[in-house]
């Protein structure tokens, strides 16, 4: 099967009929985990990047993929016929982000993309799959269904999806890592405190953002949100 400009809608959501005037970047929002539906409209956080230029992307990459060989795959292809069919040059920045199993897609794509990434911006992200495996009862079987059935070993795979794992190999753009401290669903400590504390070791550039009391995901402060989405305008140039 080949996704192409003919056949991308069933692949993803792909909002370019709300720009008005040229496009200026492309901005993919990953999903988190267990998301199967197909996306029909925009949400208001995803207009506001629309309305600057921004072709804003929803892919169907799996409800469980953890952004496994194909779903970085199917990810890549759906890129290349966004670039395709809009005739975007090499000068037009791809922008990712996502929350939560959608924070490890966009570090995880990140990583292995084909086209390289203007910045990338999670909120609550999984950084260390290995450990999230083991986190809560309804996990294993979504790490089974991901990455247990590859070539390689399940610490090989484990190591090749962490993005904590590949920090020194992370690609050097700008981040932005956001992560509440009474997240109940990806411990902060475990995850995005290591992570931006190894990213730093390796001198990436990456922001880091604690906020108290907040869970997951969901923003409890309008300046942290404000700050989410700036930090995405900044790159639609």
């Amino acid at each position: 099967m080949t996704i192409s400009t003919e056949n991308i809608s069933d692949y993803a959501f792909v909002a370019d009929a709300y720009v008005k005037g040229p496009v200026k970047a492309v901005v993919l929002s990953f999903h988190g985990l267990g998301y199967s539906a197909m996306k029909t409209v925009l949400e208001q956080d995803e207009l506001e990047f629309a309305a600057q230029g921004a072709i804003c992307v929803f892919p169907y990459y799996g409800p469980w993929s953890w952004m496994n060989r194909n779903a970085r795959s199917l990810t890549d292809a759906v890129v290349a016929a966004i670039y395709e069919k809009n005739r975007l040059g090499e000068n037009i920045p791809l922008i990712l982000r996502g929350g939560s199993m959608g924070g490890h897609a966009a570090l995880n794509f990140a990583r292995y993309s084909i086209r390289m990434p203007a910045a990338v911006a999670c909120n609550c992200p999984v950084t260390d799959p290995k450990y999230h495996a083991a986190e809560r009862a309804d996990l294993p079987r979504t790490f089974l269904a991901a990455y247990g059935f590859e070539e390689q070993s399940i610490d090989e795979v484990y190591k090749e999806n962490s993005p904590f794992e590949q920090a020194a190999d992370m690609p050097r753009v700008p981040y932005l890592i956001i992560h509440g401290t009474e997240d109940a669903s990806v411990n902060k400590t475990a995850h995005s405190d290591r992570f931006v504390n190894r990213m730093r070791e390796y001198n990436h550039n990456i922001e880091y953002i604690e906020v108290s009391g907040m869970g997951h995901t969901k923003f409890t402060d309008h300046a942290v949100y404000r700050r989410y989405q700036d930090f995405v305008l900044e790159h639609i140039v």
